[in-house]
């Protein structure tokens, strides 16, 4: 009981830390403080080096509502790291290694919060990294250089005013990297550079969203693996290429993807199959806190129940 009594209570402010009121500034740390514990609703991290943001980081910071990194390297992002509720979630000049399954899973901005990751670098988004995102004003990733945007990375979000992916350099997104948008109001995806751009995400977003959704303005590798795009557009009016021109081959820059046939992105017999995956998300991570919490009542149950034997036996 005393042990439970200790980590619910106060402490003074975390070492590393400058705290001011209800904002915590951490300042070059080279790991995450565990426990982090704070009463502050702002959590504000730069010029760290963190090796990464494990599960539950911040269960002993319930009061958090907004959380900013600047100027960090992450190595990892490990699944359930945030709070998945009421929280602005805002990544600036970070440089991150991977963003994990169930990194963002079940985070919801209620309505008026807002996601932004920007001006930084990832080696790798897996699968269902951003699982089950729901109710923010504006999800937002731009300016950013990415390598590799696995299937399903960013699946089943809900509720959002506007979603906006921008000014990305991306070495490979994977079929069906962004999949399953429900009353998202608008979704806009331009100025960016693919090199590999499978398929099954552009025209199954343009299918769930309708003429909420914008893709425009890309430059992309003209080659077998893009033929998908030019035939999904060829099927879909709606579908429109707007400002999408090839960067490569040399022989084909700056061409518009709209003026080329199947034949000049491929000569030969090898088109890749579009094949239809099915998303096996991860199961979702049970809270640490709450895990913690029916350990301490099951400890107490017992404690009850032998104290009554005794008292029994008395």
């Amino acid at each position: 009981m005393l042990a439970a009594y200790s980590v619910s209570g106060e402490t003074s402010c975390i070492t590393g830390c400058t705290c001011e009121l209800d904002r915590i500034f951490c300042f070059e740390l080279t790991a995450l403080p565990q426990p982090f514990k704070t009463s502050a609703r702002r959590v504000e991290i730069y010029l760290s080096l963190l090796p990464e943001i494990p599960s539950n980081a911040f269960k002993d910071a319930p009061n958090v509502e907004y959380f900013h990194f600047r100027q960090v390297s992450i190595g990892v992002i490990k699944p359930c790291a945030f709070p998945s509720s009421g929280t602005d979630i805002n990544f600036d000049l970070c440089e991150i290694g991977t963003i994990e399954a169930n990194a963002f899973n079940n985070i919801h901005g209620s309505g008026r919060m807002d996601f932004s990751l920007s001006s930084s670098t990832i080696s790798r988004i897996e699968s269902f990294a951003f699982t089950n995102v729901q109710g923010f004003k504006v999800f937002q990733i731009h300016s950013i250089e990415v390598e590799l945007i696995q299937s399903f990375a960013m699946y089943k979000f809900s509720d959002i005013d506007t979603f906006m992916m921008f000014d990305m350099n991306v070495t490979e997104m994977q079929s069906s990297a962004i999949d399953d948008f429900t009353n998202v109001t608008t979704m806009d995806i331009y100025h960016a550079t693919f090199n590999y751009l499978e398929c099954n995400t552009v025209e199954k977003l343009r299918s769930q969203m309708g003429k909420n959704f914008s893709f425009h303005s890309f430059l992309v590798n003209c080659d077998c693996g893009l033929v998908w795009l030019l035939e999904a557009s060829q099927r879909d009016s709606e579908l429109k290429l707007e400002d999408v021109m090839c960067y490569k081959p040399a022989s084909l820059h700056h061409v518009h993807l709209k003026n080329l046939t199947t034949t000049d992105l491929c000569s030969s017999l090898s088109v890749p199959n579009c094949q239809n995956l099915s998303p096996t998300p991860p199961k979702s991570c049970i809270s640490e806190v709450n895990a913690g919490n029916t350990l301490v009542s099951n400890v107490f149950i017992i404690y009850l129940m032998c104290y009554s034997v005794s008292m029994l036996a008395q």
